[in-house]
């Protein structure tokens, strides 16, 4: 009988001090996704409105602000190439998974791991950087 193949785990274990950066960095990329998605109803003319019935609909995830979500830009774009590359992948989703993605840019699971906690440490520390320059203007 063959052996199924397990997959790999790309993602870093987040330690307790990195949880916030984590959680802006999933709320960006969300924010990130969600911005290109049109608000309306595909019909021939365009103008089919939905009935004010609001029973039937989930109630949409709460995105990031403009301000919050242009400073986590700001600070992923301060980070190196490498690890920026890394974030993006993990945390922006695409129609490709993030695993095909990585094997692709021909990154293996280890060092996607490390390049993570390196990646989320210097995001970390442009933010609280930016959070800095931003109290004191």
């Amino acid at each position: 009988m063959l052996a199924m193949k397990q997959r790999e785990d790309f993602r870093a274990l987040i330690p307790a001090d990195m949880r916030d950066a984590d959680d802006l960095l999933f709320r960006y990329g969300r924010w990130a996704m969600d911005r290109y998605r049109y608000n309306r109803c595909a019909s021939a003319e365009g103008k089919y409105q939905a009935p004010p019935s609001n029973e039937d609909r989930e109630p949409r995830e709460l995105l990031l602000s403009t301000t919050p979500a242009m400073r986590a830009h700001r600070a992923l774009i301060n980070v190196a190439f490498h690890p920026r590359q890394v974030l993006q992948i993990l945390y922006v989703p695409k129609r490709l998974p993030a695993e095909a993605q990585l094997r692709i840019a021909r990154i293996p699971a280890r060092v996607c791991r490390e390049l993570h906690m390196d990646g989320l440490r210097m995001f970390w520390t442009q933010h609280e950087r930016l959070l800095k320059s931003a109290h004191c203007a």
